[in-house]
């Protein structure tokens, strides 16, 4: 019978233990690592975002200068060719004892006017001081994450400010409201006024009293988050009588027209300019492309050009809109990873030594649950201060709870 000696007996207990402690510890650490961190993916998403919005659209108002009963030879909402015959007005006598219903409608549209708060160059040149003297007051007191919050908002308010400067326009400056007045006066016995369609477009009883406000060259100078808050009701014309001076008819001109979605400020990187949306009107969707992002009063502006139609598209101002941006794709990560530091959003990445270490992100897209955001690098600023940022990459391990855990944490 072989006798093993105690000391090797010893020495290879020892030799497990040491092994299978070091193999439970590889097994727990492993365990934990993948409960509080995860792995990248590349994915895509299809964004949805739910806006009030306002509609500009190229549009004449066509006025009669002389009163009548009228006829109408089209239907709401339908297409005509330019000199098409849209109505004609005969001769009425009693007319001249009624009271005109206009100047109840002018007295209206000018309360309304008043309701609308445009911006102006002066109001955001003191908005650009305060921020400025907030700025270097969180400098000062070394609130230096207020103080990149306040340097996004100047920059915001900087770029709003160069647009109304620079006086830039989506329609190249071209007026896209217009009046035509009808007749020569008052009609006599047996006389009567055609009119005729100045071009082709849709045709609408229906007018906001909105229309000489809400032009597109106007576009950058409204308040949009003032002026949503409005009620914007439309008004029917009438259908069997018309006063002098007053609206016959609405046309519009529906090659192309725009909407104005109110956004969140913390939205507007995340759209880019030129990039096609999906634009869903009730049960109608309809592509659009960005045609610009900025900054209004508390909120933003997401600008959006059409050149296709959705019902009643015509004689709305003010809808309820979903916007999808599709396919957006970059590297998968949870929402509730992301943090913010310094005013820079970012995830708390897991080393190779296990040290958290804060990697920042550029959004690109997210809905309830997760972002997409670009991989390895991103740009910031522009012109002479624009720079390259490292960011994630597919192998990178994001912390699931990085608010359990501060920057250069060692995490097992």
């Amino acid at each position: 019978m072989v006798k093993v000696r105690p000391f090797k007996m010893i020495r290879s207990i020892l030799i497990v233990g040491v092994i299978l402690f070091f193999s439970v510890k590889f097994a727990l650490a492993t365990f934990f690592k993948e409960n509080l961190t995860y792995e990248l993916t590349y994915d895509q998403l299809n964004v949805e975002r739910h806006y009030d919005s306002i509609l500009f659209r190229n549009e004449t108002i066509v006025y009669s200068n002389s009163s009548g009963n009228i006829k109408y030879f089209v239907a709401e909402g339908e297409k005509v060719k330019k000199g098409q015959k849209i109505a004609e007005i005969y001769f009425n006598d009693q007319l001249e004892s009624v009271s005109n219903p206009v100047e109840e409608a002018t007295e209206e549209k000018e309360l309304a006017i008043s309701e609308i708060i445009e911006v102006n160059i002066g109001e955001i040149d003191d908005s650009l001081d305060q921020l400025l003297a907030d700025s270097v007051m969180a400098i000062k007191d070394g609130n230096y994450e207020k103080a990149s919050e306040l340097k996004q908002d100047l920059i915001l308010k900087m770029e709003k400010r160069d647009r109304l400067v620079a006086n830039k326009s989506l329609v190249n400056n071209k007026s896209s409201f217009s009046q035509q007045f009808v007749g020569s006066g008052d009609l006599g016995e047996g006389e009567s006024l055609s009119l005729y369609s100045p071009y082709a477009g849709i045709v609408t009883f229906n007018v906001d009293n909105l229309e000489e406000e809400f032009t597109i060259e106007e576009i950058y100078n409204i308040d949009y988050s003032t002026v949503i808050n409005q009620s914007m009701g439309i008004s029917p014309l009438s259908d069997n009588v018309i006063y002098k001076n007053s609206p016959v008819y609405k046309l519009v001109e529906p090659s192309m027209w725009f909407m104005a979605a109110v956004i969140g400020k913390e939205e507007i990187n995340t759209y880019e300019t030129d990039k096609v949306v999906t634009v869903q009107i009730g049960e109608d969707a309809i592509k659009g492309v960005v045609a610009d992002v900025f900054e209004s009063g508390d909120q933003g502006a997401l600008i959006i050009k059409f050149t296709d139609q959705f019902p009643s598209f015509y004689k709305l101002r003010k809808v309820d809109v979903t916007v999808v941006r599709e396919n957006y794709q970059g590297l998968k990560v949870r929402k509730d990873s992301i943090i913010t530091k310094e005013g820079q959003n970012g995830v708390l990445v897991l080393g190779v030594d296990n040290t958290a270490t804060f990697v920042p992100i550029k959004v690109i897209g997210y809905n309830e649950e997760d972002a997409v955001v670009a991989d390895e690098f991103f740009y910031v600023g522009t012109g002479d201060d624009k720079q390259r940022v490292r960011t994630l990459d597919r192998f990178n391990e994001v912390l699931i709870n990085p608010e359990r855990f501060n920057e250069g944490d060692t995490v097992y």
